[in-house]
């Protein structure tokens, strides 16, 4: 019973910890492309909100793939999204998720 308590205790400690450990950024040396322009359709719904695209980096290719642009559904009426984006330090981009607030 006591093993069992024990990994309890370190899956819940993982749980708490692993918010911050997707958002920990890597180093990226190479300058991120410039946005692509979409042509944003009309929204599916009423309740749906536009994500536009971004470039995901890939450490083992050493580029830049675009991710295009899209409609998904709110969390909440009034969310708003904040996108992705790359913020820029002295030698190196660091990659933001983005998310709801």
């Amino acid at each position: 019973m006591r093993k069992f308590f024990q990994c309890c205790a370190i899956v819940a400690g993982l749980a708490i910890a692993w918010p911050a450990f997707s958002q920990a950024g890597i180093e990226i040396h190479v300058r991120p492309p410039k946005l692509k322009i979409e042509k944003r359709t009309p929204a599916p719904a009423e309740h749906m909100v536009w994500q536009r695209g971004y470039y995901t980096y890939d450490a083992t290719a050493n580029s830049y793939t675009w991710q295009p642009g899209q409609w998904v559904a709110a969390p909440h009426p009034h969310a708003v999204w904040v996108p992705p984006t790359y913020v820029h330090h002295h030698d190196h981009w660091t990659y933001v998720e983005g998310h709801w607030r």
